[in-house]
Formats: C-alpha cells, sequence, structure tokens
C-alpha cells in the first residue's frame, strides 16, 4: 500500500515541477521575445526618422 502512495506523490510532485519549469521556461521565452520585439521596433523606428 506504502509503494502505491509514493508513486502517486512522485507523479503529483513530477507533474508539480513540470508545470514550475514550464512557468520559467515560458517566462524567459516571453522576456527574450519582448526585448527582441523593442530592439526591432527601435531599428524601424530609427531608420524612419
Amino acid at each position: 500500500m506504502s509503494a502505491l502512495i509514493a508513486i502517486i506523490l512522485g507523479v503529483i510532485v513530477f507533474v508539480i515541477a513540470l508545470k514550475v519549469i514550464g512557468a520559467v521556461i515560458g517566462l524567459v521565452i516571453g522576456l527574450a521575445l519582448a526585448v527582441g520585439a523593442y530592439f526591432i521596433a527601435e531599428k524601424l523606428i530609427g531608420k524612419g526618422r
């Protein structure tokens, strides 16, 4: 019985870890895209002037 509980707990912890890692990766990618978009906009606006 305790082995089944350990497996269930392990799966729950694994899922939570995946969600946390996914959120962090999403945040990093979002920031990278935002910075990239900002620099592209700056170059385009700079050329326009």
